[in-house]
């Protein structure tokens, strides 16, 4: 089991604007000491959704936007590389992934899922 969740003792707030919206947000505990969150959709109040979790879930630092309607899926491989599922519309066949390689400060499309006939 992941010593992230092994060694919670108290629950801390760590987006601290809460979520954009009911359908938005995504959890990944790269390591015992790192975690990133996506907050949902941007926003005037929030102008950057992606959040790196460290210092025991104390300390948050926003360090990039995911540009997704709705996140199906965030995975990081290590603290720079990572991978997110996101659609547009919440429609399946807008469906994307994307991925970083500076810690979710800048995202590139990878692929498309689905191919329109």
């Amino acid at each position: 089991m992941n010593r992230w969740f092994d060694t919670v003792k108290q629950w801390v707030n760590v987006c601290g604007l809460g979520y954009a919206s009911t359908g938005c947000g995504y959890f990944d505990p790269v390591s015992s000491s790192l975690a990133y969150l996506d907050c949902g959709q941007t926003g005037t109040s929030r102008p950057k959704n992606l959040f790196r979790i460290t210092n025991a879930g104390r300390t948050s630092t926003a360090t990039g936007v995911l540009r997704c309607d709705d996140v199906s899926g965030l995975v990081f491989t290590d603290a720079n590389h990572g991978l997110a599922i996101g659609d547009h519309f919440y429609e399946l066949a807008s469906t994307y992934l994307v991925g970083t390689s500076d810690g979710g400060a800048t995202w590139s499309r990878a692929t498309s899922f689905f191919e329109r006939l």
